[in-house]
């Protein structure tokens, strides 16, 4: 039997695994951690994801000077909360209320999950995480501080206590748990799911098939030495892709101020000019089909080579 890591019990970021939420948590990639069974791929490490630690006690200080509540922050060496009926759920809130122990949960998410936390409210692996600490602190709330480093923007919220949904966890962990003892493993995944291409386990969960599953695989030749620049494109894809929206959202703004305006000077700034332009394209498919002949004799092949990367 494997040995099973006593020590660390269920975190608080661990409950999105136990209910294999998408589009990180596994329950049974969980279970192989908890069960010490040995990595199949070396854990992928940028410093994008790092963000969080590295910010926090920034963010806690903003909080603290945006809200007017003065904060504890637990040591990091520190023991984990646990409960007695439950030792293997546990958790480790980032700062505690100094007035009333109610748990504090800090998050540096990217621009565009922060975007979308303001529009649309909290993820629900947030929300999870937090009501593990509520219930740890036997605390009635519980406070989120979540900062976007990339445009400034704070928010805060608070959080009420939720037994039903603290309930279904419990049951959730302790069923979580019983499987780890008995060395029972969870079902898998469906072995086309993204979640397992990017598993540090996948050979030992799904086989070789998972090797397979890919349609190129049979062309694929192993390079670990582009591991460092995947990664860095990883990161500067995620920067990206925020930039970008970011862009666009501003854009819609000018738009919108533009109204029906055609050119705009902002002195010393620049010049906007927003007005409409006509263009005229080839109606390839109606001349094709018109004259099949033409096309054959004019056109014109290239051949290139196309850069697509598939990052799990």
């Amino acid at each position: 039997m494997k040995k099973i890591i006593e020590t660390l019990g269920i975190g608080g970021s661990e409950v999105k695994d136990v209910f294999s939420l998408k589009p990180y948590g596994c329950r049974r990639r969980l279970w192989y951690e908890k069960t010490g069974a040995t990595i199949d791929y070396p854990r992928l490490f940028n410093e994008h994801m790092q963000r969080g630690t590295v910010l926090e006690p920034f963010v806690a200080s903003l909080y603290q000077k945006r809200t007017g509540n003065a904060l504890v922050r637990i040591p990091k060496k520190a023991l984990p909360l646990r409960k007695p009926l439950h030792p293997f759920i546990s958790g480790h809130p980032d700062r505690i209320h100094k007035k009333d122990g109610s748990p504090v949960e800090i998050k540096c998410p990217g621009r565009r999950v922060f975007m979308k936390i303001k529009a649309e409210g909290l993820q629900e692996d947030y929300i999870l995480q937090l009501q593990q600490y509520i219930y740890l602190c036997n605390s009635g709330q519980g406070h989120y501080a979540i900062f976007c480093a990339e445009t400034g923007d704070f928010l805060s919220f608070q959080q009420a206590r939720q037994e039903g949904l603290i309930q279904e966890m419990i049951r959730a962990e302790v069923s979580f748990w019983t499987e780890v003892q008995d060395n029972t493993p969870p079902p898998k995944l469906e072995i086309a799911d993204a979640r397992c291409g990017r598993c540090i386990y996948r050979i030992t969960c799904q086989g070789q098939e998972i090797e397979e599953v890919s349609e190129c695989s049979g062309e694929l030749e192993i390079d670990l030495a582009l591991m460092p620049i995947l990664q860095e494109y990883i990161q500067a894809r995620i920067i990206y892709d925020e930039a970008e929206d970011y862009l666009g959202e501003v854009k819609g703004q000018i738009k919108e101020a533009m109204g029906d305006r055609r050119a705009v000077e902002v002195p010393r700034v620049g010049k906007i000019y927003y007005s409409p332009v006509e263009s005229k394209r080839w109606d390839t498919k109606a001349l094709e089909a018109k004259h099949p002949e033409l096309m054959d004799k004019f056109k014109r092949v290239n051949i290139s080579r196309a850069l697509r990367i598939y990052c799990f």
